[in-house]
């Protein structure tokens, strides 16, 4: 059965969508291009502009099923796709692609504890978490797909900055970074990743697969393979990270310097029942391509 789609295109002339106030609509079905947010302002503290695409401030959306793409916002802009401010939403089976924004490319969540589940964020472009930023957000995540976003800096498929969200059965994949973190990057965030798969991930600094900052996050039955940092930490860097790892798999991942699955520095993190095999290194921690700490 083939589905028309309605396309709203705003070829360049403001924002798609914006979904304001006390209000819990449903977006559904549609094809969102050609917004850009220039001057439009909306992002509160920094007066930087949000939500290329579409702009939601505390409301309760659900926005199913949607494609979000070739939406801008890259003069001082966060959210090139897709913007929430104070905003429990679901967002579930949509596509978001070929956005750009200064920050999250695909998306950017600020104080917004919305659920995303069954998306698929790819081929988004930002200086910081080219798929998705998520700032201050308790958000749920679950059986989403981002791959082959693009981050100049930092977070090439996610980064999460304060953010005590909770990642289940992803798959991050196929990211780039010229920075750190070319899967994900976590900043000051006590997140739960369980169950996720981050493969093949370029960072062009250290952390491949992940990159933790003051990070005291909890991951569990995770896969990190093959993923590579030119730097170090091929699988996974931890900077004073007090993380707890259990039973995950770390393999096949390379550093072009110091530690191929793992990278520890100033972290009193907890390993358990985890594996960290063929993993290779260029320098310290080569010998068995496992960890330097």
């Amino acid at each position: 059965v083939y589905k028309r789609q309605t396309t709203l295109d705003a070829q360049g002339l403001g924002r798609v969508m914006v979904i304001a106030g006390d209000i819990s609509p449903t977006v559904e079905g549609l094809r969102i291009t050609g917004g850009d947010a220039a001057g439009l302002g909306g992002e509160p503290w920094t007066g930087w502009n949000g939500g290329g695409g579409v702009y939601v401030i505390s409301a309760t959306a659900t926005i199913t099923d949607n494609r979000v793409f070739s939406n801008t916002n890259i003069t001082n802009g966060d959210g090139g796709g897709l913007y929430l401010y104070h905003s429990p939403s679901t967002l579930s089976g949509n596509t978001v692609s070929a956005n750009t924004a200064d920050d999250g490319g695909g998306l950017y969540l600020r104080d917004s504890a919305a659920t995303l589940s069954g998306n698929t964020v790819y081929s988004n472009i930002a200086a910081v978490g080219g798929g998705l930023y998520l700032r201050d957000s308790a958000a749920t995540l679950s059986g989403n797909t981002v791959s082959a976003n693009t981050a100049t800096w930092w977070g090439g498929g996610l980064y999460l900055d304060n953010s005590a969200a909770t990642l289940s059965g992803n798959t991050v994949s196929s990211n780039t970074t010229g920075g750190w973190g070319g899967g994900l990057y976590l900043a000051g965030s006590a997140a739960t990743l369980s169950g996720n798969t981050v493969s093949a991930n370029t960072a062009y600094g250290d952390g491949g697969g992940l990159f933790l900052m003051v990070s005291d996050a909890t991951l569990s039955g995770n896969t990190v393979y093959s993923n590579t940092a030119h730097d170090e930490g091929g699988g996974l860097y931890l900077d004073g990270s007090d993380a707890t790892l259990s039973g995950n798999t770390v393999s096949a991942n390379t550093a072009d310097d110091d530690g191929g699955g793992l990278y520890l520095e100033d972290s009193d993190a907890t390993l358990t029942n985890t594996i960290v095999a063929d993993n290779r290194a260029n320098d310290v921690g080569s010998r068995r391509g496992e960890e330097y700490c």
